[in-house]
């Protein structure tokens, strides 16, 4: 797994992803700034205080976009805690979930995003190859030997993980689609969900400085497991 993701094209897509960031921040407060000065001036103006909304309402759904490429670039969180990770939502998914699991630091609701990128994922492989989507939760012991077929921080150390792993039957991806699958705004699908395995990638390998892995063939499914260091806080 090592070998066939390119960390170096991936901190060359962080640092475009970083600048793309903040010259789209400046241009929304721009546009946002100059909308709610027109609806000042113009309250009594019914056709142009719909336009006013429009403009505004199209910038609050854009705005979800830098908070994508804040998770894809492993910015830390402002709403840590310690999470139990069994109440996170896997949808119609029943995750199998090993006794004793330990809560882990996060922000639940960086992780709801990275599980439910997961589940999405799986959805979609499955739509033209229809198969069955599993999810376990446990913990494992990773050793360093381990950190060399693993996409991972540069922090990651060996030791105790609380692994989420979401395993699908459906279409597989190719060594190509492997190649890219975490980088932004890379999608297989012609109707893409989010930033998709790009979120993941900055959560767990920058925010959590944790790992993933990818087990995938064309036609016979993908199994994507999470490694997420138990910390005390």
């Amino acid at each position: 797994m090592g070998e066939i993701v390119s960390r170096d094209a991936l901190e060359a897509c962080r640092r475009l992803a970083y600048a793309v960031a903040h010259e789209f921040g400046n241009l929304r407060t721009a546009v946002d700034g100059n909308a709610e000065l027109i609806a000042r001036g113009h309250g009594d103006n019914a056709v142009l205080m719909r336009r006013v909304q429009n403009i505004l309402a199209a910038t609050g759904q854009a705005a979800k976009f830098p908070q994508s490429l804040e998770c894809f670039l492993g910015f830390p969180s402002q709403d840590g805690r310690m999470v139990d990770i069994s109440t996170l939502n896997f949808g119609a998914i029943v995750p199998e979930i090993a006794p004793g699991i330990p809560p882990v630091y996060c922000s639940t609701t960086r992780l709801q995003r990275i599980v439910t990128a997961l589940i999405e994922n799986a959805q979609d492989a499955t739509l033209n190859h229809p198969g069955a989507i599993r999810a376990s939760i446990a913990v494992t012991s990773v050793e360093e030997a381990d950190l060399a077929w693993m996409v991972h921080s540069p922090k990651m150390r060996a030791g105790q993980c609380l692994t989420v792993t979401v395993e699908d039957e459906g279409e597989g991806m190719t060594e190509t689609a492997l190649l890219h699958c975490f980088e932004p705004a890379f999608s297989t699908r012609l109707r893409r969900r989010g930033q998709g395995l790009s979120e993941v990638y900055g959560i767990v390998c920058g925010a959590q400085e944790g790992g993933i892995g990818i087990w995938t063939s064309p036609n016979a499914g993908t199994r994507v497991t999470l490694y997420l260091p138990l910390k005390q806080k």
